[in-house]
C-alpha cells in the first residue's frame, strides 16, 4: 500500500529591516590630511551602502567605511550613509566633517627660570599648540644643544658651565614661535 503524496513547502523567512548599530562620528582635521566615516550595520545580507554629503549621493562610496585621501575645503560638509536591503532602507545620524586650514604654532605655557645649585637637576617645560607636528629645539645662550627636541629639556649634575639663558624654538609646517 502506498500512501499520498505529502507536499511540504519551505517559506523564506522574512527579511530582516536594516539596523544601524554604530552611528559614523563627526571629525576635524586639518586640509590634505584624511579623514574616514564607517557604519556598523545589521540585517538581512547583503546589504547596500550609498555614503551623501550634504544629501547628495557621493559616486562610488557604496562601502561600510568611506575613505577621503586629502581633505581640502571642499570636502567638508554634513554626511550620511543609506543602509538598504530587501526589506527597507535606514539612514543615519548625520555627521559634520570640518577641514580646518594649517595653524602655526604659539607658546601656550613659557619654561619658568631656575636657579639651582651645581650638582642639582634641573628640567625646563614649554606647552605649545598648533597644527601637527610640532618640533622642538632648545637653545642655550643662542646656541642649539643637540639632541634637545622635545617639549621639555632635562641636565642632570648641573655645572657652573650650565649657568645661562634657555629657550626654546617651537615650529611645524607653518612657521615657529619662539618662548621666552
Amino acid at each position: 500500500v502506498i500512501s499520498s503524496a505529502a507536499s511540504l513547502a519551505v517559506a523564506k523567512p522574512a527579511p530582516i529591516a536594516p539596523s544601524i548599530v554604530t552611528q559614523p562620528i563627526a571629525q576635524a582635521v586639518t586640509i590634505g590630511t584624511g579623514a574616514f566615516f564607517s557604519v556598523v550595520a545589521s540585517g538581512t545580507q547583503p546589504l547596500y551602502y550609498q555614503w551623501s554629503r550634504d544629501g547628495s549621493a557621493i559616486a562610488g562610496a557604496t562601502n561600510s567605511r568611506f575613505d577621503i585621501a586629502a581633505a581640502g575645503f571642499e570636502n567638508a560638509g554634513l554626511y550620511s550613509v543609506v543602509v538598504s536591503n530587501e526589506a527597507a532602507n535606514v539612514v543615519s545620524a548625520p555627521v559634520l566633517l570640518s577641514v580646518n586650514a594649517p595653524v602655526g604654532p604659539t607658546i601656550t605655557t613659557q619654561p619658568q627660570a631656575k636657579t639651582v645649585t651645581r650638582g642639582a637637576a634641573i628640567s625646563l617645560s614649554v606647552a605649545a599648540a598648533g597644527t601637527a607636528p610640532l618640533g622642538y629645539q632648545w637653545k642655550k645662550d643662542g646656541a642649539p644643544i643637540p639632541g634637545a627636541t622635545n617639549a621639555s629639556y632635562a641636565k642632570a649634575l648641573v655645572q657652573d658651565a650650565d649657568g645661562g639663558d634657555y629657550w626654546v624654538i617651537v615650529s611645524n609646517p607653518i612657521g615657529e614661535a619662539s618662548s621666552n
